[in-house]
Order: structure tokens, then C-alpha cells, then sequence
């Protein structure tokens, strides 16, 4: 059998396919309407035997049509002949583009898998290249790895008694009655004096020049 298509709730025909659709298995077929403003317009039908097929097997298209109420508003499917026929329909879309296949299509049979223990290198399936890092001359900031953070410093006004690093002890004091004599570290041994009454004349080359006043 074919697949015809009609507008309208009387049936009016507007166009059929040129195929006739086999039998136990599945087909693909896609409509295209095309409706102007006024209502007017074509509808597009591919046919397609296998229903994962890239290329159709048949194509229609209608003439120009009145379409009642301006565009298609129901879809039927009916069988014309054999009551005890039955009719699947399955993956039903929508598009405002030509759909295709529903599934993907597979470039060449699968041969058959064996199992095997030989390790194959992992290849990547594709390579994006990347271009050339340009260079600049902006110094980068250096950022330290670690940073330690210390809490606000808070200002006494109390005084820290200073510590000595190295303490020497000293032995216990003994409190004596007996007088010591003092002896310096350093000392220079100089003559008697002698008291004289004669003036001594002062001269530039000892001390500091001092004058006196009468």
C-alpha cells in the first residue's frame, strides 16, 4: 500500500506517494507544509524503505491548497484495504527543519569482538592546538607561600623591667666591723708638694691662659 494525504473533513486528496510500502518492517516518512498567511500553501512528503536511511525512495509534493481553518489542525491514520492489518507509529517529531534519522547512523558493520590480555595504548580522539603564549615584559606581583598573621599590637604605658642575658653569682656577703683599705685600680704616684709664696709666671705653652683682675 501507499500513503495518501487529505484535507479537510469530507477528504479531499491532495497527494500521494509513487511507492508501495513494504510489509513487517519499519519505514520512515516525513511531511513539509508550507501555508502562507491566507491559508494557501503546499505540503512535501519524502518516503523512506529503511527507516534509518539517508536518502529517500520516493518524493511528492502537492499543488497549491486551500487548507480549512488555514493550516492542518488534525492528523489521522487510516488503513484503505485490510481490515485485520495493524499500523505502529513510533518516534513522532516535530520541527520547523527536516529531521532525518532518529538514531545514528553506524559507517560499517561490526566485526566480531575477541576477548584478548594484550594491553593497547590509549590514544586521544582528538587534538586541539593551541597558539604560541605571547610574551610580555609586566613584572608579576611575588606572593609570598606562607603568611603568618600576628594580632594588633596594643601600647601599655607600664615599663618592662630589662633582663639580663648572662647573671653572674656572687657569693654571700659577710658583714665586718674592720676597715679596708681602698685601693684604686689605677694610680700615679706623684712627689711632695710645697707650698712656696713666689708667683709663678704663666707662659702659653701650659694649660689654659688666665688673667687676673686686681
Amino acid at each position: 500500500g501507499g500513503i495518501d494525504i487529505y484535507s479537510g473533513a469530507v477528504g479531499t486528496h491532495v497527494v500521494g506517494n509513487a511507492v508501495a510500502l513494504p510489509v513487517g518492517q519499519w519505514v520512515r516518512l516525513e511531511w513539509r507544509y508550507t501555508i502562507d498567511g491566507s491559508g494557501n500553501g503546499t505540503v512535501e512528503m519524502w518516503t523512506y524503505l529503511s527507516a534509518d536511511s539517508t536518502a529517500h525512495d520516493d518524493y511528492v509534493v502537492s499543488s497549491t491548497v486551500a487548507w480549512p481553518g488555514g493550516k492542518p489542525r488534525d492528523v489521522e491514520f487510516h488503513l484503505g484495504r485490510d481490515t485485520t492489518s495493524q499500523m505502529y507509529v513510533d518516534e513522532v517529531a516535530v520541527s520547523d527543519v527536516k529531521i532525518g534519522s532518529a538514531v545514528p547512523q553506524i559507517a560499517a558493520p561490526v566485526g566480531v569482538i575477541t576477548e584478548s590480555d594484550t594491553a593497547r595504548s590509549i590514544t586521544v580522539r582528538k587534538v586541539r592546538n593551541v597558539a604560541q603564549a605571547p610574551s610580555v615584559e609586566v613584572a608579576l606581583p611575588i606572593r609570598p607561600a606562607k603568611v603568618r598573621r600576628v594580632g594588633q599590637v596594643v601600647e601599655v604605658d607600664s615599663a618592662v623591667s630589662v633582663a639580663r642575658r648572662k647573671v653572674h653569682a656572687v657569693g654571700q656577703v659577710v658583714e665586718s666591723g674592720t676597715v679596708a683599705q681602698v685601693v684604686p685600680a689605677h694610680r700615679r704616684i706623684i712627689g711632695q708638694v710645697v707650698e712656696i709664696d713666689t708667683a709663678a709666671k704663666i707662659t702659653p705653652d701650659v694649660g689654659n691662659v688666665s688673667r687676673a683682675i686686681e
